[in-house]
């Protein structure tokens, strides 16, 4: 207890056990989270496959704020939403329409920053990625509840133990795809 706490919030029972003053405190509930990292590197993508990434993330963002979840969009060149919430969705699409493609940026160093404190559910969004490119987003991504890879372009699996699971988008219903690769939600 600290003077200005509302004694309501006083444990009385507790209280008398201890022989002070003792506050409840109510710790906030637990809200499911997923981050998105969108791959804007020129080199990994033609315009149709940035094109399908940045509507890929903007669906991802928008089933997040339907289920009530809180929401992040990393993009390779250092851009960083922070967490939000369904409050914050329409702001978020309005910054994904103005993403563009990079001739800079690394996958691997926005993963790295990531995996410093992983928390939720984890969708990364890429458009070509070959084996070796795979190998490094399992190895930077096994700290994650759950690590989804959504390539927009062709896509070589990794030779790793336990992998991302991998969503290859290039064209066709997104929800489809989704829902045969991932399971249900």
């Amino acid at each position: 207890y600290e003077p200005g706490d509302d004694l309501r919030r006083v444990h009385w029972r507790t209280s008398a056990r201890q022989g002070r003053l003792v506050v409840r405190q109510h710790d906030p509930p637990w809200t499911r989270r997923t981050t998105v990292v969108l791959d804007v590197r020129r080199s990994c993508h033609d315009d149709d496959a940035f094109e399908r990434a940045v509507s890929v993330v903007a669906s991802l963002v928008e089933l997040a704020a339907e289920r009530g979840e809180l929401g992040r969009v990393i993009t390779t060149d250092g851009t960083d939403s922070g967490i939000v919430g369904e409050e914050a969705t329409d702001a978020l699409l309005d910054q994904l329409a103005l993403v563009s493609l990079r001739p800079d940026g690394s996958l691997a160093a926005t993963l790295d920053q990531l995996g410093r404190d992983p928390d939720g559910r984890l969708v990364v969004c890429t458009g070509a990625l070959g084996a070796p490119g795979h190998a490094a987003v399992t190895g930077a991504t096994r700290a994650w509840d759950r690590c989804v890879l959504v390539t927009t372009a062709a896509a070589t699996a990794a030779d790793e133990p336990d992998p991302p699971v991998l969503v290859t988008c290039t064209g066709g219903d997104l929800y489809r795809v989704w829902a045969e690769s991932t399971g249900p939600a």
